[in-house]
């Protein structure tokens, strides 16, 4: 049984992963929640555990947003690893949010 604190969006976007020894690997995400994202990846590392820094960008309301958070590999299957976010700021969180509920949007 899957625990998740928060639903998982599909979110199929250019994400840059920077690890210790491997350098920047350019992947494709597969889905975002609160507490981390999917990337779809061979050159990920294969061990869980190992830090790593997540470069994407989210749009909300119009407005596109870079963003660069830690995070460490969560677990890893053959095409990809999922990797937990850590120093989640506020603003992260606030975009995150807008993606993963829009409904919760004030109306206009």
């Amino acid at each position: 049984m899957e625990r998740r604190w928060s639903p998982r969006r599909e979110f199929p976007n250019p994400v840059s992963i920077d690890c210790e020894g491997l350098g920047s690997i350019t992947c494709r995400s597969h889905d975002i929640s609160m507490e981390g994202m999917f990337v779809e990846s061979e050159q990920l590392p294969p061990e869980t555990n190992t830090p790593v820094r997540a470069r994407f960008t989210l749009e909300s309301n119009g407005r596109k947003q870079d963003y660069s958070i830690q995070g460490r590999v969560a677990y890893r299957t053959r095409n990809g690893a999922g990797i937990t976010f850590r120093e989640i700021d506020v603003n992260l969180c606030r975009q995150l949010h807008n993606v993963l509920y829009p409904e919760d949007k004030p109306a206009a």
